[in-house]
């Protein structure tokens, strides 16, 4: 994401980051892994290499996120029921 973009998204809201390990990230995307564009490569073995760049690249990002909520091992809507609980204590 540019700064420009970056600065955009924090002045509208809230950001949340969900944070998955690499394990779990791959254990989600290792079935789909053609269906999610940053996730494609000429070799679906090379999946976890990839995870690991990307979240080794977006880290600086995350850690500028208002609120880190724990996405492993969770569904859908325990994320969402987490987050609203959140934005109810801003």
């Amino acid at each position: 994401m540019s700064e420009s973009k970056w600065i955009s998204v924090r002045r509208r809201g809230v950001v949340f980051h969900l944070a998955c390990g690499e394990d779990e990230l791959f254990r989600r995307l290792k079935r789909r892994w053609r269906t999610r564009p940053l996730a494609q490569g000429p070799d679906p073995d090379a999946l976890r290499s990839r995870i690991r760049r990307l979240l080794q690249s977006r880290r600086k990002k995350y850690l500028q996120a208002d609120r880190v909520v724990p996405a492993d091992g969770r569904t859908p809507l325990q994320l969402a029921l987490r987050i609203e609980r959140a934005l109810s204590t801003l």
